[in-house]
């Protein structure tokens, strides 16, 4: 794990886990602050939190996240595929299983971070417009229960989808192919669904 963590140093998927996460709730503060009916809320008495996760989990799981899951999977295998690396960590003494796993578990820390970074800044931006334009049916509380189930929900479909492109991205070399069927496959469904 630690070997492939550092060979992603320069890969700025990092900043790319943070940008995607980032990326609805500032848009949804921005929206807020510019569009009065936006900020609108009219339903039952609920809290802040699972208001500004509920309107912002269904785009990030079927849209940022996935994408962010290919890109990432993908330039990972991507740096192995270059010269032949595939090849030479073969022949290392190390198991199959444990290169395998380590670069599967540097995505999985990746989109950990990334799932993380999303919960606190929504949540963060549902306060941040609770402040600036009180609603009289949302309050201050956090449901942690709601959150962490929520949580956990899109972890393990992210387990699943970062299984799956660990796999085409490690089968076929290269960076489009894998990102193309990847998004055929897993993105192109879910924002047809919506």
């Amino acid at each position: 794990f630690a070997a492939e963590w550092l060979k992603t140093k320069n890969l700025g998927l990092l900043i790319l886990a943070l940008f995607f996460a980032l990326v609805l709730p500032v848009l949804s503060i921005v929206v807020q602050i510019f569009n009065e009916s936006s900020r609108k809320y009219d339903g039952v008495l609920t809290s802040v939190t699972k208001d500004s996760l509920i309107d912002g989990v269904g785009s990030f799981g079927t849209f940022f996240m996935l994408l962010f899951i290919i890109i990432a999977a993908t330039r990972i295998a991507q740096t192995d595929h270059k010269n032949n690396g595939w090849t030479f960590l073969e022949t290392q003494p190390l198991s199959k299983f444990s290169i395998y796993s380590g670069k599967f578990l540097v995505l999985v820390a990746l989109t950990t971070i990334s799932l993380v970074t999303f919960f606190v800044a929504t949540m963060i931006s549902g306060f941040l417009a609770q402040v600036l334009f009180p609603q009289e049916n949302l309050t201050y509380a956090v449901d942690l229960y709601w959150v962490l189930q929520t949580f956990v929900r899109m972890f393990v479909l992210s387990l699943g989808i970062i299984s799956l492109q660990m796999m085409l991205s490690i089968i076929i070399p290269g960076f489009i192919w894998p990102f193309v069927i990847g998004f055929a496959v897993v993105i192109f469904p879910s924002v047809l669904a919506m």
